[in-house]
């Protein structure tokens, strides 16, 4: 009888000492489910976060597309324009050397008749604007 009240007991005993592993275990549960319930909390604010970081960059990209049409609308209204002042330039330019040749014309009749002085220039003024004149006739295409 003395083995089997023994064989009761070594039965017995893990049962009394389960409850302390459970009740381990159950304190172990509770906080991980409290830092769980942190973490929770935590990654609500992140996701909160993150929405309106997305709301701000919605709205830039809103203003970046905006920005760009108006940059592609003020690059198109340039090429426009520079294309209306290209045969402008070149009027300029035609009208440039008429006037050099001009000038040189009234020049060369001042210096053949000196008492007249036309051209209201002094010596040096001449002789500068005869050598921008002839400069400008060497090099086609240059406008000042």
């Amino acid at each position: 009888m003395q083995r089997i009240l023994i064989s009761v007991c070594f039965a017995l005993a893990p049962l009394g000492l389960s409850g302390c592993v459970v009740d381990d275990i159950h304190t172990e549960m509770q906080l991980t489910n409290q830092r769980l319930d942190t973490v929770q909390g935590q990654l609500e604010v992140v996701s909160d976060v993150n929405k309106e970081l997305q709301t701000i960059n919605d709205e830039r990209l809103t203003r970046l597309a905006s920005i760009e049409r108006s940059l592609a609308s003020i690059d198109e209204s340039l090429k426009k324009i520079d294309t209306q002042l290209s045969p402008i330039g070149e009027r300029l330019a035609s009208v440039d050397q008429h006037l050099a040749s001009l000038r040189k014309t009234i020049n060369n009749i001042d210096s053949t008749i000196p008492f007249l002085s036309v051209s209201g220039d002094d010596d040096d003024e001449a002789e500068a604007l005869e050598a921008e004149t002839q400069e400008q006739s060497e090099t086609p295409g240059r406008r000042p």
